[in-house]
Formats: structure tokens, sequence, C-alpha cells
């Protein structure tokens, strides 16, 4: 039964200082984008925290069109690029 990265990281993110760099990698459809866009991004823009996404080219574009429908203050925080580990 796979989890939702919800539930790993639970509220674990309100932890998470400035210059951290936290890596969320889990299987296609565990729920990595709907945690980014409903619980990372709401409290990143509040703290000015940067948010860097993506790991495949098909996946920032998914992204990008997700992220340009958020108001600027929301979208203003987040940089997609393609970071390899």
């Amino acid at each position: 039964l796979m989890k939702w990265v919800s539930d790993y990281i639970g509220e674990e993110y309100k932890d998470w200082e400035g210059g951290n760099k936290i890596f969320i990698t889990s299987p296609t459809g565990s729920g990595n984008t709907q945690f980014i866009l409903k619980t990372l991004l709401s409290c990143f823009s509040i703290e000015n925290k940067k948010l860097y996404l993506v790991n495949r080219r098909i996946l920032k574009k998914q992204m990008e069109t997700e992220i340009s429908r958020l108001p600027y203050e929301q979208k203003s925080n987040i940089v997609i690029e393609i970071v390899r580990k």
C-alpha cells in the first residue's frame, strides 16, 4: 500500500529552515505535486522561502502550467528548473 507524501512529511515542513535543501522524491501518483501546491506554497510564500522543482522535463511543463494559475504572491517564490541530485 503506497502512502501519500503528505503522510510521510506531516507538518515537518514547518521546521525547515531557509537555506536547507530538502528533496522530496517518491513514485508518480503519490501526491508530490498536490502536496507542493496545496501545502508548501502557502507556507513558503508567507515565510519568503524559495521552492525549486523538478527532475524531469515533462514534470517541469506540468508544474509551469499549474503554477501559472496561482496568485503572484505564491508563484513569486517558485523557481522551476530541472534539478539533478
